[in-house]
């Protein structure tokens, strides 16, 4: 991919809490996308991350049926969606 860039990594774990801090879990995610799915990491002007327990409720209006699944089934993985920064970015509430 090419330009600016957002990108959004959700890591769903199980148990009472994860096991990396969010940023140790980030940071290795994003270099290894460098070369492959974007030129390099320097162009993600928006990112979104967090860390969830599967266990949890959630609302799944819209969500991929491949996250949904994954959740019914109490699975552990990490969500990762790379796409284009939007023109006119929101700020936060």
């Amino acid at each position: 991919m090419q330009g600016m860039l957002q990108c959004t990594i959700i890591n769903f774990f199980a148990g009472p809490e994860a096991l990396l801090d969010d940023d140790n879990m980030v940071k290795p995610i994003r270099d290894a996308l460098n070369g492959l799915v974007y030129e390099d990491d320097r162009q993600i002007r928006h990112s979104y991350h967090g860390q969830l327990s599967n266990a949890g409720r959630f609302q799944i209006r819209g969500a991929a049926k491949i996250v949904v699944d994954a959740l019914r089934e109490g699975k552990t993985f990490v969500f990762v969606r790379i796409e284009d920064a939007p023109t006119e970015p929101q700020l936060p509430r």
